[in-house]
C-alpha cells in the first residue's frame, strides 16, 4: 500500500496499548495516520494496513483469531470494493463490499466467488548476511562484518510474514512463526520522504524472532529507489536498547541466520510457501563465480540471476553475500472446501438411497415370511448377495477367503500365506467343531462371527453372547430371523483359562514367524 499524503516531517512512530487496543505506527498531530498495525485484545481481531486522520482507510489486511483473512480496500473503516477472502479452511474467495458496514457490524459482502490460489513461482533473490557485532569500519565509512550465525537453511522452510511487519513488538503470530522462516520489514524510517531510516534496530527485531521460534529472518528493505546494497546491516548482541527493555531483562544473543533483500525483491516473498537462505562461503569475494550459486537450466531464473549478480558487483570485499530462494514446489492449489463440501453429500445422499432400498427389501422378506404361502417373486435373487443378509462384511475380513470361485492355495510360500493357512485350519476345525460347512457362503458369516466372538470371550452354551442376549437369544435366532437354516446347538465345553489360550496363541505365532528376537 501507498503511504497517504501528509507532512511527515510532523510525524512520529508510536507503539500504545491499553485495556482494549493494541497500535503500533504512525501518528501525525497526535492522530492515526500512516502504514500501521492495530489489535483489538478484546476479539483478537488485527489489521495491518493504511490509516488516515484516525480512520482506517486505504488498502489493508485484516486477520481474525481463527486465521480467517481479508486483503482489499478500505474506507472509513469499511471494507469497500474487490477484495480476497481466505476462510479458516483457506479457502480463498474473491469478495466485494459496499462500504456500508465495517466488520464489527456484520459486513457481508455483495458478491462472493471461490478463487483459486495463484501458483508459487520459483526463483531467487539477492541478499546480503547480517553482520554480527565486532564488526569494523573501513577507511570508506563501509562495514566489514563477522558473520558467525550465516549458516545456510538446505532444505526449504516455510515462510511467513511478521505480525506487525516491523516486529518491533513481541510478534502477534508468533504461534504461526515458530519453525519457519520469517519476512521482517526493515524501518519504519524516520518519516521523511524516502529516507529508509532504521529508527527500531536490527538487534529488536531479531530478538522478537528468536522468542517467537523462527529458524531464520529475512529482511525486506524498506527503501523503494535502492537498486543496490548501500549500507551493511549490522545486528548488536546483548541488552536491547532501553526503550525496548523496560525492565532490564532482555538480552540478544543471536542463534539463527538472517539475511537482507532488496526492496525490488519483495514480491519473490510468497507467505506459507517453501523457501531457503544460502550463503557464499567467506573467504570468497562476492560477485565472483564461486560465490554465486550456479545459474538454473530455467532461462527465465537464468536471465533474472544475471540481472541479481549486477546488484551484488559493487559490494565491498568483507560483505557477506547470501541469495534467498523458492524452490519448484507443488502449488497451493487444491480441492476447495466447497467442492468437497459437494461430493460429501453426494456421498451420504448416496448412502442414504441405499439404506431406503435396503428398508424396503427388509420390509419385503417379512411380509414374505409371514405369507409362505405366496409366490417367490424373485424375493430370494432380489435380496441375495446383500452385505446385510448374507454377511458380505465378515466374508472380506477372513483372510482366506477371496471370492466365491477361488481357493486359497494349499502351498504357503510368504509370512502371510503362513498365516492365512493357520487362519483357515483353525477355522476349518472349529467348523467342524459346530457342525457347520465353511464353504457355505450363508454359513460363513455364522461361522466368522461366532470364530472372532469365541476368540475373545470363549465357548458358551447354544453360541449365545451376554451382549446378544438383548437382541433376543444369539446368533440361531438372528438366522432364523433371516429364514437361514439353524443349526444344532453343540454340546457345552468350559472354556479353556486365558492363559492356555495365550500359550496356544504364542506358540502358533513362534512357529509362524520365528522366535520373538527374529519377529
Amino acid at each position: 500500500p501507498q503511504f497517504p499524503a501528509g507532512d511527515r516531517s510532523k510525524m512520529e512512530w508510536v507503539r500504545e496499548k491499553s485495556a482494549d487496543i493494541e497500535y503500533v505506527g504512525w501518528k501525525l498531530e497526535g492522530r492515526w495516520h500512516g502504514l500501521s498495525s492495530i489489535r483489538w485484545l478484546n476479539t483478537g481481531c488485527e489489521y495491518h494496513g493504511v490509516f488516515q486522520n484516525g480512520l482506517i482507510d486505504g488498502a489493508g489486511k485484516f486477520v481474525r483469531p481463527d486465521g480467517a483473512s481479508y486483503i482489499g480496500p478500505m474506507h472509513n473503516g469499511c471494507p469497500v470494493g474487490e477484495g480476497v477472502v481466505v476462510d479458516a479452511n483457506h479457502t480463498r474467495f474473491r469478495v466485494a463490499h459496499d462500504g456500508r458496514l465495517p466488520f464489527g457490524a456484520g459486513a457481508v459482502p455483495l458478491k462472493e466467488e471461490e478463487d483459486p490460489y495463484p501458483p508459487i513461482r520459483p526463483g531467487q533473490a539477492s541478499a546480503i548476511a547480517l553482520a554480527v557485532n565486532g564488526s569494523v569500519q573501513t577507511a570508506d565509512g563501509r562495514w566489514t562484518g563477522k558473520y558467525p550465525n550465516a549458516k545456510t537453511i538446505q532444505e526449504g522452510v516455510r515462510l511467513v510474514f511478521a505480525r506487525p511487519p516491523y516486529a518491533d513488538v513481541p510478534l502477534w503470530n508468533a504461534d504461526d512463526v515458530r519453525g519457519k522462516i520469517v519476512a521482517i520489514m526493515r524501518g519504519p524510517g524516520s518519516g521523511k520522504e524516502g529516507d529508509p531510516g532504521n529508527p527500531v534496530p536490527f538487534a529488536v527485531k531479531v530478538y522478537h524472532a528468536q522468542v517467537a521460534g523462527a529458524v531464520g529472518v529475512v529482511f525486506m528493505d524498506n527503501n523503494r529507489n535502492a537498486s543496490s546494497f548501500e549500507k551493511l546491516p549490522r545486528v548488536d548482541e546483548g541488552p536491547l536498547p532501553p526503550a525496548y527493555n523496560a525492565d532490564g531483562t532482555k538480552e540478544l544473543n543471536v542463534t539463527i541466520p538472517c539475511a537482507m533483500i532488496l526492496s525490488k525483491h519483495m514480491a519473490l516473498i510468497q507467505e506459507t510457501a517453501l523457501h531457503a537462505i544460502h550463503f557464499a562461503p567467506e573467504a570468497q569475494a562476492p560477485g565472483s563465480s564461486a560465490a554465486t550459486p550456479a545459474a538454473p537450466a530455467d532461462n527465465e531464473q537464468a536471465q533474472a540471476q544475471e540481472v541479481q549478480r549486477a546488484d551484488l558487483a559493487a559490494l565491498p570485499h568483507g560483505w557477506r553475500f547470501a541469495a534467498v530462494l523458492v524452490p519448484r514446489q507443488e502449488s497451493r492449489v487444491g480441492m476447495s472446501k466447497t467442492k468437497a463440501d459437494v461430493l460429501m453429500k453426494e456421498f451420504f445422499d448416496a448412502r442414504k438411497e441405499e439404506r431406503q432400498q435396503e428398508d424396503t427389501l427388509i420390509k419385503k422378506r417379512s411380509d414374505h415370511d409371514a405369507a409362505p404361502s405366496s409366490a417367490e417373486g424373485g424375493m430370494g435373487a432380489e435380496i441375495s448377495g446383500k452385505e446385510w443378509v448374507e454377511g458380505s462384511i465378515l466374508a472380506s475380513l477372513n483372510p482366506f477367503k477371496k471370492s466365491d470361485s477361488v481357493q486359497i492355495s494349499q502351498e504357503a510360500n510368504t509370512t502371510d500365506d503362513k498365516v492365512k493357512r493357520a487362519m483357515y485350519q483353525k477355522m476349518e476345525k472349529y467348523a467342524s467343531s459346530m457342525g457347520m460347512k465353511s464353504s457355505s457362503s450363508s454359513q460363513n458369516t455364522s461361522l466368522s462371527a461366532s470364530f472372532f466372538s469365541n476368540s475373545i470371550q470363549g465357548p458358551t452354551p447354544n453360541s449365545t453372547r451376554p451382549m446378544m442376549k438383548k437382541w433376543g437369544g444369539g446368533i440361531n435366532v438372528q438366522r432364523s430371523s433371516l429364514g437361514l437354516p439353524v443349526q444344532p446347538a453343540p454340546a457345552h465345553t468350559a472354556a479353556p483359562p486365558p492363559a492356555a489360550i495365550a500359550a496356544e496363541a504364542n506358540q502358533l505365532l513362534n512357529g509362524l514367524m520365528g522366535s520373538k528376537d527374529e519377529r
